[in-house]
């Protein structure tokens, strides 16, 4: 079934009344304690590289269940209401993920490591979108000379 994404509202504005346009919601429902998991995934997909990169993978073949489900919520989640269940499910198969299955209240910047953790072996394209390292730089004090340090 599809979803119409725009519905016709009365609205009045200085005393004249017009039809305006206003988007229906759209997102992703709560599942019961999954907000976590739906706040990961909607900053993931506020991600324009990322999302460019998990399509590119999934064109080509690349990608694992998990980033599968990721790409098809992408598609739908903009344009309507989406109900993550084969996500959520998808997520507590996997075993580093099992303890997501409980229904305890989770934290999303957990969720946000488990998967780059997860990437680090099934995806390596998407773990080179955050990877990154720290420069630091020492200057002496009596003669100003500067020498940077890179730390991965």
């Amino acid at each position: 079934a599809s979803v119409d994404t725009e519905c016709l509202v009365n609205s009045t504005f200085s005393g004249k009344n017009s039809e305006v346009k206003e988007p229906k919601p759209f997102g992703l429902v709560n599942l019961g304690n999954t907000c976590y998991m739906n706040s990961t995934i909607q900053s993931l997909h506020a991600c324009e590289q990322f999302k460019e990169t998990l399509f590119n993978s999934f064109e080509l073949g690349l990608n694992d269940k998990l980033s599968d489900e990721i790409a098809r919520i992408f598609t739908t989640q903009m344009s309507s209401v989406c109900k993550p269940s084969e996500l959520f499910q998808t997520i507590c198969a996997i075993k580093s993920f099992k303890h997501y299955a409980k229904g305890d209240q989770q934290d999303c910047c957990d969720l946000l490591v488990n998967l780059m953790d997860y990437w680090s072996k099934a995806n390596k394209e998407i773990l080179k979108l955050f990877e990154g390292c720290v420069r630091s730089t020492v200057t002496c004090s009596k003669c100003n000379i500067s020498s940077p340090t890179w730390d991965d």
